[in-house]
């Protein structure tokens, strides 16, 4: 029996691993998939920071926390860290707020990429995402890939 069981922050290394191997991929799919893994990534990494600071914090209503339980959204993650004094740069924000509108876009409605602006969304989002890992996770991307 095949058993797959990965904590915040193995989950987050693992979807950012894949975004980054479907945009090598080069073809007409890899730009999708690659901005699907990051956005996860981005999420997970997020959240696992501020599980660092009280596992509860992770969930939208901590009162009911189990398996099951909604987790924070990508917003709610940036307000929680802000008010637990863990501040995203203005530019990280609007990096990852980026990445989501077009992972929402590819999830709920309908997919139109051009790939030198998803390059340049992608390559704004990994430079955060390396320095969110080193600073505040203690985490060196290199040595995860």
């Amino acid at each position: 029996m095949i058993k797959l069981n990965l904590n915040l922050l193995q989950n987050g290394l693992d979807s950012l691993k894949h975004a980054v191997e479907h945009y090598l991929e080069n073809n007409e799919y890899s730009l999708k998939y690659s901005i699907l893994h990051l956005a996860q990534s981005v999420e997970l990494f997020l959240k696992e920071r501020l599980s660092r600071e009280h596992n509860l914090l992770i969930f939208s209503k901590p009162e009911i926390s189990n398996e099951d339980a909604k987790t924070v959204t990508l917003d709610e993650s940036i307000k929680r860290l802000s008010a637990a004094g863990i501040n995203l740069t203005k530019e990280a924000k609007l990096a990852f707020e980026g990445l989501q509108k077009k992972r929402n876009k590819i999830q709920h409605y309908q997919v139109v990429l051009v790939k030198k602006e998803v390059e340049l969304e992608i390559g704004r989002n990994v430079k955060f995402i390396i320095d969110f890992l080193r600073e505040e996770l203690s985490i060196l991307l290199e040595d995860h890939l």
